[in-house]
């Protein structure tokens, strides 16, 4: 029994869209392995928008929906690279670009929970304090010198300043966001690379399985995709000897 996963319809969606046109749909499939920067962007405006507050369930919800759609990222970046009906270079050209995507994607994750958690870091020291906060407000209280992955800086600063009746508050300002970024990118091309050259590591399991199903999903399409498309090519070499 197969099974199949399509959140929102997405897969069926791309699946027509490969069918109509192309490049939209390596542009549209670039577009989702973006989702988790946009994710940040949007969560960092909220953040400095709310002087450092930050509804902890809203956050659960964002989390979640990522999770769901790296689902449905990972099965039509899987299905065109293996299933599609595409022949020939564009064939080969699917495969790269979904080594591609998936590259961007997983540097995209790996950037949306360093800031994330690095804001949940500053929000609380201990697990009992973000337990009671849970239902409430999370709010900035101290500067955390490092991200989830170790060597990549922070991503978050404090800045005191004045309300209108002169007291004095901490309030979040983004910093090193395009360092850590790019850090991302390295970090997620080293692991889908299985280089692991150890100078960036994740320090939470949640993203130390992450790495691991990159690294599965970016050795299965070396083997398998290219071994698939290098079978066609030569049944489509035999077929003009005959």
């Amino acid at each position: 029994m197969k099974i199949k996963i399509d959140v929102f319809g997405l897969k069926k969606w791309y699946k027509q869209l490969l069918d109509e046109n192309f490049y939209k749909f390596l542009i549209s499939l670039g577009l989702l392995a973006s989702a988790p920067v946009i994710a940040s962007v949007l969560f960092d405006y909220i953040v400095i928008y709310g002087n450092g507050r930050f509804k902890a369930g809203l956050l659960l919800g964002i989390v979640l929906l990522l999770l769901f759609l790296l689902l449905s990222f990972i099965s039509i970046a899987i299905w065109a690279a293996i299933n599609s009906n595409t022949t020939g270079q564009r064939r080969m050209m699917l495969i790269i670009s979904a080594y591609l995507m998936i590259w961007l994607a997983f540097g995209n994750l790996y950037y949306f929970f360093s800031d994330t958690e690095n804001f949940v870091a500053t929000n609380t020291t201990s697990v009992e304090g973000l337990v009671k906060e849970w239902d409430g407000d999370m709010h900035v209280t101290e500067l955390q010198e490092s991200t989830v992955l170790r060597n990549v800086p922070h991503f978050w600063e404090l800045v005191p300043h004045k309300d209108s009746g002169g007291n004095e508050q901490l309030l979040p300002r983004t910093v090193n966001r395009l360092n850590g970024y790019l850090d991302c990118l390295y970090f997620s091309g080293v692991s889908i690379l299985t280089i692991g050259y150890g100078d960036i590591v994740p320090e939470s399991r949640f993203l130390k399985m992450l790495v691991l199903l990159e690294g599965f999903l970016g050795q299965f399409i070396n083997v398998v995709a290219i071994g698939l498309w290098l079978s066609g090519v030569k049944g489509s070499d035999d077929l003009k000897k005959q």
